[in-house]
């Protein structure tokens, strides 16, 4: 079942999926994709999504539109308001494909969100974060987890600015957080 995408406006940035205004700057997005996911600073904690090329950034475009569409997740865009340029990503993973990557107790949505380097320091996700955290909520979603590298101390303090709480290691590097959004929906749907 496809979520309904999150559609957040700010003073100066904008949450949103992939809409028809980016079938205009299609190719732009692609170049801004891949300078966001091959930057150093961006990806330090997560080496692994790095993009080698422009191509690479159009065959994940073309896969995170294609996933949101099946429900494997659920990729979302930060833009600047004025410009519409890419300020970051956040992609909601629903428990179904966690499964295919982890072996939990129990397997709730999980978060990953990734910022341009110069919005670094901005506090911009612990300003977004409670947003989209009550926006998952009107959809359903009762717990939001988030695995964390140990040393990332901006994500961490961004984390637990808009309600997660540590857990438990989650691997050799990473710590597990959790948002309880709804213990009343999340009751109703295993209820239902």
């Amino acid at each position: 079942m496809m979520m309904e995408p999150i559609c957040l406006d700010f003073e100066h940035w904008q949450v949103h999926t992939f809409r028809p205004e980016e079938l205009g700057r299609h190719d732009l997005l692609v170049r801004e994709i891949h300078q966001l996911l091959s930057d150093r600073q961006t990806l330090y904690f997560l080496p692994e999504k790095h993009l080698r090329s422009v191509a690479d950034a159009a065959d994940w475009l073309k896969t995170a539109i294609l996933n949101f569409y099946c429900g494997r997740n659920y990729v979302h865009l930060i833009t600047e308001k004025n410009n519409h340029r890419l300020t970051g990503i956040i992609d909601i993973i629903p428990p179904a494909t966690s499964r295919e990557y982890y072996t939990l107790e129990h397997y709730p949505y999980f978060i990953e969100f990734y910022l341009r380097k110069e919005a670094a320091g901005q506090k911009l996700m612990s300003s977004i974060l409670p947003m989209v955290l009550n926006a998952l909520e009107r959809r359903g979603i009762g717990q939001l987890a988030a695995a964390v590298n140990r040393s990332n101390h901006a994500a961490r303090r961004a984390l637990e600015n808009s309600g997660f709480a540590y857990q438990r290691p989650f691997d050799s590097l990473q710590d597990l957080y959790l948002a309880q959004l709804s213990n009343e929906l999340e009751g109703a749907r295993r209820a239902g």
